[in-house]
């Protein structure tokens, strides 16, 4: 006598579907999550560009203006539990890649079609998104390195001339 019970296939097609669904949910949520990271990472270099670009009284004055401008925004209240949680790393204030113009530029690192009207000053982060490296039941690893997806946070602004500059630049034109 042949036993054609297909009871409880069903059970096992439910949990399967389950495990899926919740590892999909796990990854669409660290995409979103990570993507809300970037646009803050974003702001922070931005904001520390404004501050680096306003004049001072010499190129050093805007680096540090900017430095601390980046520091006080990641150890702020609002942002600083993102980057001390472990899913998400981001440039230390000291590592920070300020560029400032005067052969000091990204201009090798990104290229324009003009060369003569690219001005490519500003700040330069890095992030590390932790968050993004997932081990997940029936799917697999999300990435083959360790250390989680990394990427660099750019802002580019044109820099004001600080106070030296515009002496030097008005000494030069008395002078002609």
């Amino acid at each position: 006598m042949k036993n054609n019970s297909q009871a409880g296939l069903i059970t096992v097609d439910f949990l399967f579907a389950l495990v899926i669904g919740f590892g999909m949910s796990a990854i669409l949520f660290a995409m979103t999550f990570t993507l809300t990271v970037v646009e803050i990472a974003q702001y922070i270099t931005f904001s520390s560009a404004r501050a680096h670009a306003a004049a001072n009284s010499t190129v050093d004055a805007q680096k540090t203006a900017a430095k601390n401008k980046y520091a006080a925004l990641v150890s702020s209240a609002a942002f600083a539990p993102l980057f001390s949680g472990g899913w998400f790393e981001i440039t230390k204030k000291d590592e920070l890649d300020i560029r400032s113009g005067n052969g000091e530029t990204f201009k090798n690192e990104y290229r324009s079609g003009e060369e003569n009207r690219a001005v490519f000053t500003g700040i330069r982060a890095q992030l590390t998104a932790h968050m993004l490296d997932l081990k997940l039941p029936m799917i697999g690893k999300t990435s083959d390195e360790d250390g989680g997806f990394k990427t660099k946070i750019l802002t580019i602004l044109i820099r004001e001339p600080n106070e030296d500059e515009c002496q030097q630049f008005f000494k030069k034109r008395a002078a002609a």
